[in-house]
């Protein structure tokens, strides 16, 4: 090689994006781990340093520059840095590899210099053929393929946890037993049974709803798993249980080695726990994807020695399928597993086996006509309440049923000597009821004789499943612990299924206390398995169902539809033979509590609107292929399938073709209608040419946008197709080359724009929230409250795409900029609102927040103010509580967070409030700026995703305007988008004309708008407002009686009402409104 020097200081510098933190992490310790030496700049970058001249020097200093791409592309950071490696890649110095992550598009968009470099694939996961192949590009010495050795593999400290049922009945009592000595303890589950149901029905939907959605469809999946997880870990490991844990983990960081917490349970109703997602708030981690395994004991008192293994681990595939039950998708299960097992099955570390169409008698006869060390079922299961026990389905022979217990299958497993873990891929078979012997399926073949039991306690994604079976069977191959083959599965699938939680699915019972399953000696070559067959052991696909009675086979084998799936919209064109409904059971819905609600369903309908037939047939034709019945899914060649909607929200599309002429008619139809809440128009009449392939929006798309803006509760987006090709046009979502449209591209652009719509969308019909439930708007007093403002800020400005790679990419998922904290030298300012739920009188989680900005000069008072006798000292506990936020994050070890955040907030700039700077006005209106001391902006307002639609906005920015107004301050200034300007204005807000403002949605300028709190039509209403806030607590903004409708005589009068039906106290009741006509 023509850079083969030996001066280099490190190997291969990884040169990334942010957004692909975790991934880099993981490549870079793997590559360590192959003796290379590896730059990474969150490693080796010394503060204070000037960044570039740091970079510089270490590429000219290092071999390789390995230019990582993921799904997002290019980072900020990686343009300098590659600039950077061109010339040293010009004088023939550094070999530069461009290196594909998961997600990565096929066809990646890479510089010009790299555009005929052979790159590294690695969009499948972090093989280990992907890294020897970069570790050839980077060393220039091939890897001779051999079976690697077993290795040493990690050591692990047992923590162990004996919970028993207390004399009470209602606590329990835990026993910790561990190497330094033991400790007891007393725990009680955090949550009532109907809170406790609710929690396991979200995280469950979180799961199956969890596979791989892109980043910008982000569904934050981890939330539900995370409150959980935070419940289940603060209940099972508190007090001196919690001390004695933390030992141990400290521990075995010093030793290099991992904790196995081992759970000894024996009460059903804690069995059927997900303690896979036990979570610690304090490091913001879930311990099962780090270096814990989490090992479901059951101490059956029989000892449990390893299997001797001369490779390759034979595992005995069994498909079991009976006709009468929903069908199983056999072709693609044997291809998933075989896929997963390839890489082991070439190099004959592990020798794969079918048993089709499986039968009790078969099994039996295959068991006895060979050693196996695994047996893999795939097929259907059930828990039997009456009888306490799990039951598995076989084929009879005939097509149809044959149940059989557990007991019957431990049976057949017991006279097989080797023989010493089954994974069972079916439904309920991880855990049992809430009463009777814990642990179902897997826990009775582990009591019955089986060392270990691995069990999935929700449906689990072809993708994760094909992730975690590839690492856990390698591990096990590599004799591993089995529960550190777990352990190996759930980071493999953490790292390459993003956005999911899946990686919790899989469920360990064991027998076996040190995991130790197998004594593993590897071989050369082992020849295959030579074992005849039975007579019964017949290659054959399962029985087709009867005609008359068609079964559907869902994306995912056997998965329950979600919870509160509405009936699918009706086509207005029927689809030939269409699918029918799914009839696996749903999800039973635990009994709603007071204050939370059920999400409901949102749907779209895609309107194709062509003047050129031939192209509007063609659409149809595309159309047609979709059930409408069916969620959006994205596909690429190189992507899993993904739910386009990223919260608990199911999405369903409705395709209708109307002609050209009648499209605004059918537009202002749509809205009559109120059904369907997106709207995406798919039309030819929407761009024409501009000159030098440019296109600009027509009349029409001007028209209909005007149509779509002032439309609150709706939302609208469209996409042009022209005759070639196109960029970004302003005014438009999406341009589309109509001679490049098939049915992938455009289901592709709906699922985009869609996408993007629902952000801005409402959850549904306005809530109606129960008896003893409001929201009461205050100024964040506690770091609690401030935190909880603060990753609010960041979920939705996230999820819109305004913050920068290094905010966007903080694990505390917290968002600052520098207005948020106070300059004492210029007496600027910043107060935090938050909209917290009350149920009963007891504070819930907050649902909104608002920043109220101030330039200069907050005034002391001599009368007391909302904000206390002095406004100042208000902002000043505020700004002090940001600090310890920044604080505690450093003491639990995020450190990257808080160095990012101070970085945030010590950023110079040149303007005097958040969003409207001095050079935004121009010449006819800078006498604003003679006010500018007495000028107050609002900003960052905000409102959880489920609570859209209830009025918060609008609470929150009364709030704000009453704070204004008591403060004396002469204007109040903010930005919005245009279809949000009709809201505001009936705050008293009026546009300032010929400003300066920025793009905002949809390629819109934003409008800049300006009320003068302390004049105009709404000064008796802001006191009004004052005097009603004045009922709640001292020092906060108690506002549960402030008005949340739209009539503006309401707002003029002082008439005010409430969600919670309650008539003002200080105002007679308004008269009834007269009914409205019904819509034609």
């Amino acid at each position: 090689m023509e850079n083969d020097r030996a001066d280099y200081q490190f190997d291969v510098f990884l040169s990334h994006n942010s957004k692909n933190k975790a991934e880099v992490r993981e490549l870079a310790d793997r590559l360590e781990s192959r003796g290379l030496k590896v730059w990474l700049d969150e490693r080796e970058l010394i503060p204070g340093k000037p960044i570039l001249d740091a970079l510089e020097a270490i590429i000219r200093s290092t071999r390789t520059a390995v230019a990582v791409i993921g799904a997002d592309g290019l980072g900020p950071w990686q343009v300098p840095e590659l600039r950077l490696c061109l010339q040293q890649f010009i004088n023939h110095q550094l070999t530069v590899i461009p290196l594909l992550l998961p997600g990565c598009a096929k066809q990646p968009a890479l510089p010009l210099f790299l555009g005929t470099v052979l790159w590294v694939d690695l969009r499948g996961g972090l093989t280990e053929e992907g890294l020897d192949q970069l570790e050839w590009g980077i060393t220039g010495k091939k890897q001779t393929p051999a079976p690697p050795p077993p290795p040493a593999g990690r050591s692990y400290l047992d923590f162990v946890l004996q919970v028993r049922p207390a004399d009470d009945g209602r606590d329990y009592t835990v026993r910790a037993l561990t190497p330094g000595g033991d400790g007891t303890g007393r725990m009680r589950l955090p949550f009532s049974d109907g809170a406790l149901d609710r929690h396991l029905l979200e995280l469950q939907n979180a799961v199956l709803r969890s596979d791989g959605a892109r980043r910008g469809a982000v569904a934050r999946v981890e939330t539900p798993a995370k409150e959980l997880g935070a419940g289940l870990y603060e209940a099972l490991l508190g007090g001196a249980v919690g001390e004695r844990y933390e030992q141990v983990r400290r521990d075995a960081v010093r030793q290099g080695a991992g904790v196995r917490l081992r759970l000894d349970l024996e009460s059903a109703e804690l069995s059927r726990l997900p303690w896979e997602f036990l979570y610690n708030r304090a490091t913001d981690q879930f311990l099962c994807t780090r270096n814990t395994t989490l090992v479901r004991y059951l101490d059956t008192g029989q000892p449990v020695t390893p299997a001797a293994v001369a490779c390759p681990l034979r595992i005995l595939a069994v498909v079991a399928c009976p006709r009468d039950l929903p069908p199983i998708d056999v072709a693609a299960e044997k291809a998933c597993m075989e896929v997963a097992l390839k890489r082991l099955t070439d190099r004959r570390a592990v020798a794969l086996t079918w048993l089709d169409a499986a039968t009790y008698e078969s099994l039996e006869a295959t068991l006895q006509s060979g050693s196996w060390h695994v047996l893999h079922f795939i097929g259907h299961g059930r828990y039997d309440a009456a009888a306490d026990e799990g039951l598995l389905f076989f084929d009879d022979g005939a097509g149809g049923i044959d149940e059989r217990s557990a007991q019957q299958l431990a049976l057949l497993l017991g006279d097989s000597r080797a023989l010493r873990l089954v994974t069972l891929c079916s439904c309920e078979t991880a855990a049992g009821g809430p009463t009777g012997r814990p642990g179902g399926t897997a826990a009775t073949l582990v009591r019955e004789g089986v060392a270990a039991v691995v069990a999935m306690q929700y449906e689990i994604s072809d993708k994760a499943a094909v992730k975690f079976s590839e690492r856990f069977y390698q591990a096990l191959a590599d004799g591993l612990p089995v529960d550190a083959a777990v352990l190996q599965g759930r980071r493999a699938v953490a790292m390459s299924v993003r956005n999911s939680v899946e990686w919790g699915t899989p469920v360990l019972y064991t027998q076996c206390a040190d995991g130790v399953l197998f004594g593993i000696t590897p071989q050369a070559a082992v020849a295959p398995l030579p074992v005849a067959p039975p007579p019964r052991l017949v290659v054959a696909s399962p029985p087709a169902p009867p005609a008359a009675a068609p079964v559907p086979q869902p994306e995912r084998s056997q998965a329950p539809p979600l919870i509160d799936v509405a009936p699918p919209p009706r086509p207005v064109e029927p689809a030939p033979q269409p699918l029918p409904p799914p009839v696996a059971a749903p999800v039973s819905s635990p009994p709603v509590e007071p204050g939370y609600w059920k999400t409901p369903e949102l749907r779209v309908l895609v309107m194709l609107a062509c003047a050129d037939e031939s192209l509007g047939r063609e659409l149809a034709q595309y159309a047609r292929r979709y059930d409408p019945a069916l969620p959006v899914f994205h596909k690429h060649e190189d992507e899993p399938d993904y739910h386009l909607f990223a919260t608990n929200q199911s999405f369903l599309v409705e395709w209708r073709s109307v002609p050209a002429a009648a499209l605004p008619a059918e537009v202002d139809r749509f809205f009559l209608q109120g059904d369907t809440r997106l709207l995406v128009v798919v039309s030819d009449t929407l761009a024409a040419p501009a000159g030098a392939g440019r296109y600009e929006p027509t009349a029409a798309a001007a028209d209909l946008r005007a149509r779509l803006l002032p439309r609150t509760n709706y939302y609208g987006g469209l996409i042009a197709l022209v005759p070639g090709t196109a960029s970004r046009t302003p005014d438009l979502d999406r341009t589309l080359d109509a001679r490049a449209v098939d049915r992938d591209v455009l289901r592709d652009a709906v699922a985009t724009v869609a996408d993007g719509l629902r952000l801005k969308a409402p959850p549904g019909p306005p809530r109606e929230f129960l008896a003893g439930d409001s929201v009461v708007v205050k100024a964040a007093s506690t770091r609690a409250e401030l935190r909880a403002c603060l990753r609010l800020r960041h979920l939705i400005y996230d999820r819109m795409g305004y913050l920068n790679d290094h905010v966007s990419g903080c694990p505390a998922r917290l968002e600052l900029d520098r207005f948020d904290g106070f300059d004492t030298a210029g007496r600027r300012g910043t107060l935090h609102l938050v909209a917290q739920l009350r149920h009963g009188g007891v504070d819930q989680e907050v649902v909104g927040a608002a920043r109220l900005a101030f330039a200069r000069h907050i005034p002391e008072e001599d009368r007391p103010t909302l904000l206390g006798p002095d406004p100042t000292a208000a902002l000043v506990r505020q700004s002090r509580l940001i600090r310890e936020i920044l604080d505690d994050l450093r003491a639990t070890g995020d450190e990257k967070s808080a160095d990012v955040l101070a970085a945030q907030m010590a950023k110079k700039g040149f303007g005097t409030l958040p969003i409207l700077q001095s050079t935004d006005f121009e010449a006819n209106n800078r006498t604003i700026l003679q006010d500018a001391g007495d000028m107050a902006e609002l900003s960052r307002v905000v409102v959880a995703p489920q609570f859209r639609g209830c009025g918060l906005s609008r609470l929150l920015v009364r709030a704000a305007v009453a704070v204004a107004m008591d403060l004396r301050k002469k204007m109040l200034l903010l930005e919005c988008v245009p279809g949000h300007v009709p809201m505001y204005q009936k705050f008293g807000f009026e546009a300032i004309e010929g400003c300066h403002t920025r793009a905002q949605d949809l390629d819109q300028k934003a409008v800049a708008m300006m009320i003068r709190p302390q004049k105009g039509r709404l000064d008796a209403v802001v006191k009004q407002d004052l005097k009603m806030l004045a009922l709640g607590p001292a020092s906060a903004l108690a506002a549960p009686y402030l008005c949340l409708c739209d009539n503006l005589t309401c707002w003029s009068t002082g008439r005010y009402e409430s969600r919670t039906k309650q008539t003002c106290p200080l105002c007679p009741p308004a008269a009834p409104a007269p009914a409205r006509p019904a819509a034609v």
